[in-house]
């Protein structure tokens, strides 16, 4: 899920880049790679995956407020808990592709019937063929 995180400036984002009056506006790209729900029962311990392009996370070593290394030990991706992910911020854009699901699950409801009604006409088809 590609999250345009609208205010989501890295930890170490240039005080003078954007200029305070683009900020409101503007945002850092991220993506949401995994879940995990801990199996707990209880959301409050939920953690997302994140892809950040930002380079230093990896190459310094360090990590957003409130993140832990990702699987691996690593600093890209990195866990961040659910909470701050802020899934109802209306000022964020979520991003989903749905559109391999779509052709995906086209292909057991849709082609493999056609496909068996075509090879069940050609069979039909040869066997009267073949009959005097």
């Amino acid at each position: 899920m590609i999250w345009p995180d609208n205010g989501g400036w890295p930890t170490n984002q240039s005080a003078n880049f954007p200029p305070d009056a683009y900020k409101p506006d503007q945002g850092h790209a991220k993506v949401i790679g995994g879940y995990d729900d801990r199996d707990t029962g209880v959301t409050s311990d939920d953690r997302c995956l994140i892809c950040d392009p930002w380079p230093e996370y990896t190459d310094m070593g360090f990590l957003p407020m409130n993140a832990t290394n990702g699987p691996g030990d690593t600093f890209d991706p990195y866990w961040l808990p659910l909470n701050d992910v802020n899934l109802s911020d209306v000022a964020d854009v979520y991003l989903v592709d749905t559109f391999l699901d779509v052709v995906i699950g086209e292909f057991p409801t849709v082609l493999m019937p056609v496909l068996a009604l075509v090879v069940l006409v050609v069979v039909i088809s040869w066997r009267r063929r073949e009959s005097p």
